[in-house]
Protein backbone atom coordinates (compact mmCIF):
# COMPACT_ATOMS: atom_id res chain seq x y z
CA UNK A 1 0.00 0.00 0.00
CA UNK A 2 3.08 2.48 0.74
CA UNK A 3 4.18 1.70 -2.84
CA UNK A 4 1.01 2.47 -4.20
CA UNK A 5 0.73 5.74 -2.35
CA UNK A 6 4.43 6.63 -3.49
CA UNK A 7 3.50 5.58 -7.13
CA UNK A 8 0.25 7.90 -6.82
CA UNK A 9 2.32 10.96 -5.70
CA UNK A 10 4.75 10.76 -8.23
CA UNK A 11 2.54 10.35 -10.84
CA UNK A 12 0.77 13.85 -9.52
CA UNK A 13 4.17 15.45 -9.44
CA UNK A 14 5.22 14.11 -12.72
CA UNK A 15 2.24 15.87 -13.77
CA UNK A 16 2.14 19.14 -12.53
CA UNK A 17 4.53 20.54 -15.42
CA UNK A 18 1.34 19.41 -17.66
CA UNK A 19 -1.32 21.36 -15.75
CA UNK A 20 0.41 24.79 -15.07
CA UNK A 21 1.42 24.91 -18.85
CA UNK A 22 -2.51 24.79 -19.55
CA UNK A 23 -3.35 28.42 -20.24
CA UNK A 24 -5.41 30.48 -17.79
CA UNK A 25 -5.24 27.77 -15.52
CA UNK A 26 -4.23 27.99 -12.05
CA UNK A 27 -2.65 25.57 -9.46
CA UNK A 28 -2.17 25.86 -5.79
CA UNK A 29 -0.65 23.54 -2.64
CA UNK A 30 -1.79 24.06 0.62
CA UNK A 31 -2.61 22.27 3.94
CA UNK A 32 -1.76 22.36 7.56
CA UNK A 33 -0.20 20.43 10.40
CA UNK A 34 -1.77 19.67 13.55
CA UNK A 35 -0.55 17.85 16.53
CA UNK A 36 -1.11 17.86 20.01
CA UNK A 37 0.01 16.49 23.56
CA UNK A 38 -3.36 14.84 25.11
CA UNK A 39 -3.81 13.20 28.63
CA UNK A 40 -7.31 11.80 28.34
CA UNK A 41 -9.22 9.87 31.47
CA UNK A 42 -11.80 7.77 31.14
CA UNK A 43 -13.13 8.09 34.69
CA UNK A 44 -15.37 5.13 34.79
CA UNK A 45 -16.84 3.59 38.17
CA UNK A 46 -15.88 0.58 37.37
CA UNK A 47 -12.14 0.31 38.02
CA UNK A 48 -11.66 -2.72 35.65
CA UNK A 49 -12.45 0.03 33.11
CA UNK A 50 -10.52 2.95 34.28
CA UNK A 51 -7.99 4.31 32.53
CA UNK A 52 -5.87 6.93 31.42
CA UNK A 53 -2.91 7.97 29.05
CA UNK A 54 -0.89 10.54 27.59
CA UNK A 55 -0.34 10.16 24.04
CA UNK A 56 0.73 12.35 20.90
CA UNK A 57 -1.76 12.98 18.76
CA UNK A 58 -2.24 13.94 14.95
CA UNK A 59 -5.40 16.24 13.76
CA UNK A 60 -6.56 15.62 10.63
CA UNK A 61 -3.14 17.01 8.86
CA UNK A 62 -3.49 17.39 5.23
CA UNK A 63 -1.81 18.26 1.92
CA UNK A 64 -4.09 19.52 -0.52
CA UNK A 65 -3.54 19.88 -4.26
CA UNK A 66 -5.75 22.53 -6.17
CA UNK A 67 -6.92 24.09 -9.42
CA UNK A 68 -9.16 25.62 -11.73
CA UNK A 69 -9.42 26.50 -14.84
CA UNK A 70 -11.55 29.67 -17.00
CA UNK A 71 -12.83 28.14 -19.67
CA UNK A 72 -15.03 31.08 -20.66
CA UNK A 73 -16.40 33.81 -19.71
CA UNK A 74 -19.19 32.05 -17.88
CA UNK A 75 -17.84 28.59 -16.89
CA UNK A 76 -14.75 27.42 -14.64
CA UNK A 77 -13.57 24.20 -14.21
CA UNK A 78 -11.98 23.02 -11.05
CA UNK A 79 -10.35 20.47 -8.53
CA UNK A 80 -9.45 19.39 -5.64
CA UNK A 81 -7.18 16.52 -4.11
CA UNK A 82 -6.71 16.15 -0.27
CA UNK A 83 -4.66 13.76 1.58
CA UNK A 84 -4.50 13.11 5.52
CA UNK A 85 -0.90 12.24 6.73
CA UNK A 86 0.41 11.67 10.80
CA UNK A 87 2.47 14.00 12.32
CA UNK A 88 2.80 12.12 15.08
CA UNK A 89 4.46 9.37 13.14
CA UNK A 90 5.60 10.53 9.89
CA UNK A 91 3.22 8.47 8.22
CA UNK A 92 0.58 8.46 5.36
CA UNK A 93 -2.85 7.52 5.71
CA UNK A 94 -2.74 4.06 4.34
CA UNK A 95 -6.44 2.72 3.76
CA UNK A 96 -7.39 1.71 0.17
CA UNK A 97 -9.41 4.83 -0.28
CA UNK A 98 -8.76 8.48 0.69
CA UNK A 99 -11.11 9.91 3.22
CA UNK A 100 -10.67 13.39 2.96
CA UNK A 101 -12.39 16.29 0.50
CA UNK A 102 -11.50 14.97 -2.86
CA UNK A 103 -13.94 16.48 -5.81
CA UNK A 104 -13.80 17.80 -9.69
CA UNK A 105 -16.79 20.06 -10.74
CA UNK A 106 -17.68 23.36 -12.84
CA UNK A 107 -18.67 27.01 -11.62
CA UNK A 108 -20.98 28.71 -13.50
CA UNK A 109 -24.07 31.37 -13.23
CA UNK A 110 -26.22 28.28 -12.72
CA UNK A 111 -23.61 27.68 -9.42
CA UNK A 112 -21.64 24.94 -8.61
CA UNK A 113 -21.63 21.32 -9.34
CA UNK A 114 -19.29 19.32 -7.51
CA UNK A 115 -18.65 15.36 -7.74
CA UNK A 116 -16.55 13.09 -5.17
CA UNK A 117 -15.86 12.50 -1.81
CA UNK A 118 -17.50 15.86 -0.11
CA UNK A 119 -18.14 17.05 3.25
CA UNK A 120 -22.39 16.58 2.61
CA UNK A 121 -23.79 19.88 3.00
CA UNK A 122 -25.22 18.69 6.62
CA UNK A 123 -21.92 18.73 8.07
CA UNK A 124 -21.07 22.48 5.87
CA UNK A 125 -24.10 23.53 7.76
CA UNK A 126 -22.16 24.83 10.70
CA UNK A 127 -18.24 25.86 11.70
CA UNK A 128 -16.84 24.52 14.90
CA UNK A 129 -14.20 26.67 16.75
CA UNK A 130 -12.91 23.12 18.52
CA UNK A 131 -12.88 21.68 14.91
CA UNK A 132 -10.48 18.52 15.13
CA UNK A 133 -9.65 18.72 18.24
CA UNK A 134 -10.59 16.66 21.16
CA UNK A 135 -13.11 19.27 22.31
CA UNK A 136 -14.63 18.40 18.56
CA UNK A 137 -18.68 19.23 18.45
CA UNK A 138 -18.91 15.19 16.94
CA UNK A 139 -18.79 14.53 21.27
CA UNK A 140 -22.52 15.29 20.90
CA UNK A 141 -23.71 16.69 17.12
CA UNK A 142 -24.04 14.37 14.95
CA UNK A 143 -23.60 11.78 17.22
CA UNK A 144 -26.37 9.10 18.79
CA UNK A 145 -25.19 7.07 21.62
CA UNK A 146 -21.48 8.02 20.26
CA UNK A 147 -21.62 6.71 17.21
CA UNK A 148 -21.47 9.60 14.80
CA UNK A 149 -23.76 8.66 11.82
CA UNK A 150 -23.92 12.23 10.88
CA UNK A 151 -21.13 15.14 10.26
CA UNK A 152 -19.72 12.67 7.51
CA UNK A 153 -17.71 13.43 4.74
CA UNK A 154 -19.40 10.83 2.16
CA UNK A 155 -17.79 9.77 -1.07
CA UNK A 156 -19.53 9.03 -4.81
CA UNK A 157 -21.28 12.27 -3.94
CA UNK A 158 -22.79 14.86 -6.44
CA UNK A 159 -23.18 18.14 -4.89
CA UNK A 160 -24.67 21.29 -5.88
CA UNK A 161 -24.29 24.72 -4.38
CA UNK A 162 -26.56 27.39 -5.41
CA UNK A 163 -24.72 31.06 -6.38
CA UNK A 164 -25.30 33.61 -4.25
CA UNK A 165 -28.64 34.65 -3.55
CA UNK A 166 -28.94 37.75 -1.29
CA UNK A 167 -26.69 36.21 1.59
CA UNK A 168 -28.46 32.73 1.20
CA UNK A 169 -26.80 29.48 -0.21
CA UNK A 170 -28.64 26.20 -0.88
CA UNK A 171 -26.55 23.37 -0.93
CA UNK A 172 -27.92 19.45 -1.74
CA UNK A 173 -25.87 16.76 -2.20
CA UNK A 174 -26.90 13.16 -3.28
CA UNK A 175 -24.65 9.87 -2.98
CA UNK A 176 -25.04 6.92 -5.36
CA UNK A 177 -23.57 4.88 -3.00
CA UNK A 178 -21.90 5.55 0.39
CA UNK A 179 -19.60 2.64 0.89
CA UNK A 180 -19.26 1.47 -3.10
CA UNK A 181 -16.21 1.41 -4.29
CA UNK A 182 -14.78 1.19 -7.92
CA UNK A 183 -15.92 -2.26 -8.47
CA UNK A 184 -19.41 -1.78 -6.87
CA UNK A 185 -22.44 -0.86 -9.85
CA UNK A 186 -25.43 1.04 -8.37
CA UNK A 187 -28.52 -1.34 -8.06
CA UNK A 188 -30.92 0.99 -10.03
CA UNK A 189 -33.97 -1.69 -8.22
CA UNK A 190 -32.87 -1.58 -4.79
CA UNK A 191 -31.60 2.29 -4.18
CA UNK A 192 -29.70 1.12 -0.89
CA UNK A 193 -26.99 2.71 0.51
CA UNK A 194 -27.85 5.91 -0.75
CA UNK A 195 -27.64 9.48 1.05
CA UNK A 196 -29.62 12.53 0.15
CA UNK A 197 -28.24 15.81 2.12
CA UNK A 198 -29.58 19.42 1.94
CA UNK A 199 -28.70 22.77 3.46
CA UNK A 200 -29.60 26.47 3.48
CA UNK A 201 -26.86 28.86 4.64
CA UNK A 202 -27.51 32.24 5.55
CA UNK A 203 -24.87 35.13 6.61
CA UNK A 204 -25.70 39.08 6.61
CA UNK A 205 -23.91 41.43 8.73
CA UNK A 206 -24.08 40.13 12.27
CA UNK A 207 -26.38 37.37 11.39
CA UNK A 208 -25.73 33.82 10.33
CA UNK A 209 -28.68 30.95 10.32
CA UNK A 210 -29.05 27.46 9.11
CA UNK A 211 -30.77 24.76 8.56
CA UNK A 212 -30.11 21.23 7.62
CA UNK A 213 -31.50 17.77 6.75
CA UNK A 214 -30.41 14.57 5.92
CA UNK A 215 -31.34 10.60 5.09
CA UNK A 216 -29.47 7.55 4.46
CA UNK A 217 -31.31 4.24 2.94
CA UNK A 218 -28.65 1.46 4.20
CA UNK A 219 -30.85 -1.77 3.35
CA UNK A 220 -29.72 -3.20 6.99
CA UNK A 221 -33.22 -4.03 7.73
CA UNK A 222 -34.29 -0.86 10.69
CA UNK A 223 -37.82 -0.13 11.00
CA UNK A 224 -37.07 3.41 8.76
CA UNK A 225 -34.25 5.21 7.00
CA UNK A 226 -31.52 6.89 9.61
CA UNK A 227 -32.45 10.91 8.94
CA UNK A 228 -31.55 14.20 11.24
CA UNK A 229 -32.55 17.45 11.26
CA UNK A 230 -30.39 20.44 12.47
CA UNK A 231 -30.60 24.07 12.93
CA UNK A 232 -28.46 27.18 13.82
CA UNK A 233 -28.27 30.44 14.71
CA UNK A 234 -25.29 32.53 15.10
CA UNK A 235 -24.85 36.46 16.54
CA UNK A 236 -21.27 38.53 15.80
CA UNK A 237 -21.52 41.02 18.76
CA UNK A 238 -18.77 42.64 17.68
CA UNK A 239 -15.41 43.72 20.14
CA UNK A 240 -14.39 40.35 19.19
CA UNK A 241 -17.46 38.46 20.82
CA UNK A 242 -19.50 35.67 19.04
CA UNK A 243 -21.57 33.05 19.92
CA UNK A 244 -23.76 30.12 18.87
CA UNK A 245 -26.45 28.06 19.22
CA UNK A 246 -27.04 24.36 17.67
CA UNK A 247 -30.54 22.37 17.92
CA UNK A 248 -30.66 18.69 16.62
CA UNK A 249 -33.17 15.77 15.85
CA UNK A 250 -32.00 12.30 15.19
CA UNK A 251 -33.55 9.24 14.18
CA UNK A 252 -31.46 6.04 13.89
CA UNK A 253 -34.18 4.02 11.67
CA UNK A 254 -34.19 1.20 14.98
CA UNK A 255 -36.10 2.75 17.33
CA UNK A 256 -33.87 5.17 18.60
CA UNK A 257 -34.27 8.60 18.14
CA UNK A 258 -32.78 11.97 20.29
CA UNK A 259 -32.99 15.67 20.38
CA UNK A 260 -29.62 17.54 21.48
CA UNK A 261 -28.26 20.90 21.90
CA UNK A 262 -25.15 22.64 21.63
CA UNK A 263 -23.91 26.56 22.82
CA UNK A 264 -20.62 27.57 22.20
CA UNK A 265 -18.74 31.36 22.13
CA UNK A 266 -15.76 33.02 21.75
CA UNK A 267 -14.27 36.25 22.92
CA UNK A 268 -11.06 38.18 21.64
CA UNK A 269 -8.54 39.05 25.02
CA UNK A 270 -5.91 40.87 22.20
CA UNK A 271 -5.47 40.77 18.75
CA UNK A 272 -3.86 37.44 19.02
CA UNK A 273 -5.81 35.79 22.09
CA UNK A 274 -8.86 34.17 22.23
CA UNK A 275 -11.07 32.48 25.02
CA UNK A 276 -13.32 29.93 23.89
CA UNK A 277 -16.00 27.85 25.34
CA UNK A 278 -19.11 25.24 24.66
CA UNK A 279 -21.86 23.34 26.23
CA UNK A 280 -23.68 21.03 24.72
CA UNK A 281 -26.33 17.79 25.97
CA UNK A 282 -28.09 15.12 24.49
CA UNK A 283 -31.48 13.78 25.80
CA UNK A 284 -32.24 10.33 26.26
CA UNK A 285 -33.04 7.86 23.39
CA UNK A 286 -36.43 7.57 22.81
CA UNK A 287 -36.64 3.55 23.63
CA UNK A 288 -34.03 4.02 26.69
CA UNK A 289 -33.88 6.10 30.28
CA UNK A 290 -30.60 7.40 31.17
CA UNK A 291 -29.31 7.53 28.35
CA UNK A 292 -28.30 11.19 27.70
CA UNK A 293 -24.57 13.15 27.90
CA UNK A 294 -23.21 16.30 28.24
CA UNK A 295 -20.23 18.15 27.21
CA UNK A 296 -18.13 20.98 28.17
CA UNK A 297 -15.37 22.91 26.76
CA UNK A 298 -13.33 25.15 27.42
CA UNK A 299 -10.12 26.56 25.40
CA UNK A 300 -7.61 29.58 24.93
CA UNK A 301 -5.52 30.03 21.55
CA UNK A 302 -2.24 32.43 21.03
CA UNK A 303 -1.99 33.00 17.09
CA UNK A 304 1.88 33.61 16.78
CA UNK A 305 1.69 34.31 13.38
CA UNK A 306 0.13 34.99 10.40
CA UNK A 307 0.17 30.81 9.97
CA UNK A 308 1.12 29.27 13.25
CA UNK A 309 -1.37 29.10 16.36
CA UNK A 310 -1.24 26.99 19.71
CA UNK A 311 -4.05 26.02 22.09
CA UNK A 312 -4.51 24.77 25.03
CA UNK A 313 -7.82 23.45 26.04
CA UNK A 314 -10.16 20.92 28.32
CA UNK A 315 -13.08 19.00 27.27
CA UNK A 316 -15.41 16.66 28.97
CA UNK A 317 -18.16 13.94 28.47
CA UNK A 318 -20.47 12.87 30.83
CA UNK A 319 -22.27 9.82 30.08
CA UNK A 320 -25.66 8.97 32.13
CA UNK A 321 -25.99 5.77 33.63
CA UNK A 322 -26.55 3.85 29.89
CA UNK A 323 -24.94 6.36 27.48
CA UNK A 324 -21.78 5.69 25.56
CA UNK A 325 -21.36 9.00 24.12
CA UNK A 326 -17.21 9.88 24.12
CA UNK A 327 -14.90 13.01 22.84
CA UNK A 328 -13.78 12.76 19.37
CA UNK A 329 -10.55 10.51 18.80
CA UNK A 330 -10.33 9.27 22.26
CA UNK A 331 -11.49 5.71 22.46
CA UNK A 332 -14.60 3.98 25.37
CA UNK A 333 -14.68 1.23 27.26
CA UNK A 334 -15.80 -2.28 25.57
CA UNK A 335 -19.45 -2.73 24.95
CA UNK A 336 -21.49 -3.28 27.39
CA UNK A 337 -19.84 -0.68 29.68
CA UNK A 338 -21.69 2.87 29.85
CA UNK A 339 -22.10 5.59 32.27
CA UNK A 340 -18.54 6.45 32.18
CA UNK A 341 -16.95 10.07 32.14
CA UNK A 342 -13.79 11.11 29.66
CA UNK A 343 -12.12 13.77 29.54
CA UNK A 344 -9.09 15.32 27.67
CA UNK A 345 -6.51 18.25 28.33
CA UNK A 346 -4.69 19.13 25.20
CA UNK A 347 -1.97 21.16 24.63
CA UNK A 348 -1.57 21.49 20.73
CA UNK A 349 0.15 23.40 17.50
CA UNK A 350 -1.73 24.04 14.40
CA UNK A 351 0.94 25.29 11.11
CA UNK A 352 -0.87 26.10 8.18
CA UNK A 353 1.49 26.42 4.33
CA UNK A 354 0.18 27.03 0.91
CA UNK A 355 1.21 28.82 -1.90
CA UNK A 356 0.46 29.59 -5.79
CA UNK A 357 2.80 27.25 -8.31
CA UNK A 358 0.88 29.56 -11.19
Amino acid sequence: MKRKKIAIALTGMLALPLWMSTAAAEFSIDGKVHASIDFMSNDDEDSANDDSTLALSSNASRIRFKGDEQINDDLSAHFQAEFEFFADTGGWDTDDRNDRNTFVGLTGGFGTIDLGRIDTPYKQAYEDMFGDTRADVEAIIGSIDGAVDFEERVANQIQYTSPDLNGAKVKVGYSLGVDATEDDLPKAAEPDNTMLSAAVLYGQGPLSLSAAIEQYKTGTGGDEDPEAMKMSGGWDFGQGTKVSVIYEDIDNGDDDARSAFYISGSHKLSDTMKLMAAVGQADDLDSTDESGASHFALGLSNKLAKNTEVYALYASVSNDDNARYRLKGVGRPDDPTTGYTQSAFSLGIVHKFGGKLM
